[in-house]
């Protein structure tokens, strides 16, 4: 810039700031983890911290309560299209849970899993049984979300545990959870040493408004730039034995 004389160009100034100031996506890739945490508490009712070692701690947030009342396996298949029975699977979840004075308001799957559902004879039946109508597989998550008066959140992301991991998914498939209108669960930051260094004025160190500590150390001949973050953090579910249903 100085030698180009282009050293008050906002421009050029901004973009190389862009360039060398990495925390943005830093803090995107490290804010994913507490996601595959919740849609772990939500899918399995438990979390594995440290999944790529040998030493990983799982914690339940479940008990043998849970499993036997709330968890609830489909009498077919839905991989089954021709015979599966997904409305009337889910329809009966609802009442089932109704019948306890919990209503269920919100449905969780993957893409997969959606596609089973809006893709069976028995939901096709059911809404256009002449064949005559041209209703597409959205068109008939409405039908289905207007009928049993829910919402249907289509969890279709993936996450890598490491740099060139494999893929995996957030939600697994074949998984439906089923959710009341309440509130499930928040997560519990801890107090990173970046964050304690923030607060001890030391300017190399921010927190993000969602609780990730960043860190831009800038040292050594030639100049070199580290920039990390962390977040120390897992999922709290107070409502959730009493109020998570889960059908595979």
């Amino acid at each position: 810039l100085t030698l180009a004389g282009n050293q008050n160009d906002p421009l050029l100034v901004s973009a190389l700031e862009n360039y060398y100031n990495d925390s943005a996506n830093l803090a995107a890739r490290v804010w994913a983890r507490p996601h595959q945490l919740a849609m772990s508490v939500i899918s399995t009712g438990k979390v594995t911290v440290n999944t790529d070692t040998a030493n990983s701690l799982e914690i339940s947030y479940a008990d043998a309560t849970w499993n036997s009342n709330n968890k609830k396996t489909s009498a077919v298949s839905w991989a089954s299209l021709s015979t599966s029975t997904p409305f009337t699977d889910i329809q009966n979840v609802i009442e089932e849970a109704a019948d306890d004075s919990v209503v269920i308001t919100r449905l969780v799957m993957n893409r997969a899993t959606w596609k089973l559902l809006v893709n069976s004879k028995e939901v096709i039946d059911r809404y256009n049984s002449q064949g005559n109508m041209a209703i597409t597989q959205s068109g008939y998550s409405a039908y289905i979300e207007e009928d049993l008066g829910i919402t249907i959140k289509i969890e279709n992301g993936q996450y890598k545990l490491t740099d060139g991991g494999v893929n995996q998914k957030f939600f697994p498939d074949g998984v439906v959870s089923f959710l009341p209108e309440v509130t499930f669960g928040s997560m519990c930051f801890g107090t990173t040493a970046e964050e304690l260094s923030s607060l001890k004025g030391d300017a190399r160190f921010t927190v993000t408004a969602e609780g990730i500590g960043l860190s831009v150390i800038t040292d050594g001949a030639p100049v070199k730039t580290t920039t990390s973050a962390v977040a120390i953090v897992l999922p709290s579910s107070n409502n959730f034995l009493h109020h998570l249903i889960q059908m595979i």
